[in-house]
């Protein structure tokens, strides 16, 4: 109560003076007999009961409806014991509170409620229907109840409207408009069974006991409602986070798939840490790896003005586990004096006890992970840990098989050269040979066999070097405009 504002508290206390004086007035103008405060004591109980038990569903989208069936005895004793039946109403819906917990100012303000709202509705009934009359006979019955059943609604969403203004500084018109917007026709379901008990009970009031199943059934079908649409929601929640699980699922297979086909470590890490964020729904995503020194790898999506401090984030690198950085150790990581995201999630790359680095996700909201989603992380990480590590020994491996082919190769083309070169060396020796031998003699035959000998080992290196060429690939010819009178001079000179 004290911590509501002083006009409310002055409207509760008005309020609340107005249902004294209601009962006060219907106190007076009532002839108690034993059979009326009977039906009276009856009829509590039962107005506990209706409005005890009330029932929240959905009627449109977006706009739920609280529905007890305590109408049905609130007309009925209307219509059957008038302005004495407030009493009745007042301590059933006192009790129904209490019964609930509900704060004492609370609980006056919905028996004041009830009182005044009681004494409008006998108001109504005795301007239509007159005294020792069937209740709601013929039209004018039918009239009276349409305009009491209005008048209840109005007069129910003025005094709540007004409390509910008052205490959240709210527009009484936007109250107003919200307390309508959310008006439905299911809120009058129960007021016609209070209307036909009373008819019943001017027949024989033992066949109101009739009266009571249907409204019964019409409560029960209510809380099925209630049920069935809790149960829809639950269905959608559920469909909803398998939709979600499977788009994490999927994006969590790409990631795989990724790992699998790409070969280059650090286009390998920058990629998985590029559909981690977006399954996390990551700003920001990197990779710093312990090679030697910190190293960033594949950084996405960083922020203007961003720096890191390799010192830090070695020291970073050194804590196991998965965690999850506040932004007081983000600013601690980075030469910036405020971080764009809200946690900075480090997800370690192990390998057989060996930490390689970490992927470092930038989440623009509050991170909290249990124990099973750290689990799938590490144990994702430490999959695509492996993945690099796979990766970076192939790359080493092509790297060396690339040397030993070369290596080969030049083996090869080393043997080729010195067969080659023995080769010539004998030609080039019989050569000489055979010129000094032409060179020292001064027989004419004998220079001439000499020469001959000699031209048929200068035959012999021709035949050499043709099968060499074929090991060459054929240049291509080029053709170009040319003098071919300088060609012929250059070659007969």
């Amino acid at each position: 109560m004290r911590s509501l504002s002083r006009a409310t508290q002055i409207y509760l206390i008005a309020l609340w003076c107005c249902g004294l004086v209601a009962l006060a007035t219907s106190f007076l103008n009532t002839r108690f007999s034993l059979e009326l405060l009977a039906l009276l004591l009856v009829c509590v109980p039962i107005f506990v009961f209706a409005d005890y038990h009330d029932i929240s569903f959905e009627v449109a989208p977006g706009n739920n409806a609280s529905m007890t069936v305590s109408e049905a005895p609130l007309f009925f004793l209307v219509a059957v014991t008038g302005p004495a039946g407030m009493w009745t109403a007042v301590i059933g819906s006192v009790i129904a509170d209490a019964s609930h917990r509900r704060p004492w100012y609370k609980v006056l303000f919905n028996a004041a409620s009830r009182a005044v709202t009681y004494y409008v509705l006998v108001l109504i009934y005795n301007a239509f229907i007159p005294p020792g009359s069937t209740p709601f006979d013929g039209l004018v019955g039918l009239l009276a109840f349409a305009v009491m059943a209005l008048s209840y609604h109005t007069v129910n969403s003025l005094l709540v409207v007004t409390v509910l203004g008052l205490a959240t500084n709210r527009p009484f018109v936007s109250v107003l408009h919200d307390t309508y917007r959310r008006f439905h026709w299911v809120h009058f379901a129960t007021m016609p069974f209070g209307a036909l008990a009373a008819v019943v009970w001017y027949v024989s009031p033992w066949l109101v006991i009739l009266c009571v199943l249907p409204l019964l059934l019409l409560r029960r079908w209510f809380h099925t409602l209630a049920e069935l649409q809790l149960e829809s929601r639950r269905n959608e929640s559920l469909a909803r986070e398998s939709r979600q699980l499977a788009d994490r699922l999927e994006r969590m297979q790409s990631a795989a798939t990724a790992m699998i086909a790409t070969t280059d470590p650090d286009v390998l890490l920058a990629t998985v840490s590029g559909h981690l964020a977006a399954v996390l729904e990551a700003d920001a995503h990197w990779v710093v790896l312990r090679d030697g020194g910190p190293r960033l790898v594949g950084g996405a999506s960083l922020p203007a003005g961003w720096a890191w401090e390799p010192r830090a984030y070695a020291e970073e690198l050194a804590q196991p586990g998965v965690r999850v950085l506040d932004a007081a150790a983000s600013r601690r990581l980075h030469r910036m004096d405020q971080v764009p995201w809200q946690s900075l999630l480090m997800i370690p790359l192990t390998l057989e006890a060996r930490t390689l680095g970490a992927i470092f996700l930038a989440v623009p909201r509050a991170v909290v992970l249990a124990g099973d989603d750290q689990r799938v992380l590490l144990a994702f990480a430490a999959q695509a840990a492996l993945a690099a590590e796979r990766a970076r020994l192939f790359a080493e491996l092509r790297t060396k098989q690339d040397e030993l082919i070369r290596s080969s190769k030049l083996a090869a083309l080393g043997t080729f050269a010195a067969g080659i070169g023995h080769e010539f060396n004998n030609l080039l020796a019989g050569l000489l040979g055979f010129a000094q031998l032409a060179l020292a003699s001064d027989d004419v035959h004998e220079k001439n066999e000499a020469l001959e000998v000699a031209v048929r080992l200068c035959l012999r290196g021709r035949r050499i070097t043709g099968g060499l060429l074929t090991f060459a690939p054929r240049p291509q010819p080029q053709r170009a405009p040319t003098r071919i009178g300088r060609c012929c001079g250059e070659t007969l000179a």
